[in-house]
C-alpha cells in the first residue's frame, strides 16, 4: 500500500509516469509513443490542479495583504502562490505542445 505522501506526490506531479527506454529500435519507439500518450492524457489534469491551486494561494495572498498580515505569513503565501503559477504555466505549456504535436 502507498503512503499518503506518495500519493500526494503523485496526484501534483508526473513522478514515475513514463517509462524508460530499453531494448531494441522498435520497443524504445513503442515506449516513446507509450510515454507521449501518457503524457498526453495526464498533463492537462497537472494543469488544472496547479492552476486552481495558484488561484487559491493568489486569493489568500491577497486577503491577507489586505487584512495588514504579518510578513512572516504573506512571504511564505506568496513565494508559494508563485511557485504554483509557473508550475500551472509549465504544465499548460507541455500540454498545448503535445497536443499541437
Amino acid at each position: 500500500m502507498k503512503s499518503d505522501r506518495s500519493l500526494l506526490m503523485r496526484y501534483l506531479f508526473p513522478v514515475g509516469m513514463v517509462r524508460e527506454p530499453r531494448g531494441d529500435l522498435f520497443l524504445q519507439h513503442a515506449t516513446f509513443v507509450t510515454n507521449v500518450g501518457a503524457l498526453r492524457r495526464w498533463l492537462p489534469h497537472y494543469a488544472r490542479v496547479h492552476a486552481t491551486l495558484g488561484t487559491v494561494l493568489v486569493a489568500l495572498t491577497v486577503v491577507l495583504a489586505d487584512c495588514a498580515a504579518s510578513p512572516w505569513l504573506l512571504v511564505p503565501t506568496s513565494a508559494a502562490a508563485a511557485l504554483e503559477v509557473c508550475l500551472a504555466v509549465v504544465f499548460t505549456a507541455g500540454a498545448v505542445a503535445l497536443r499541437l504535436r
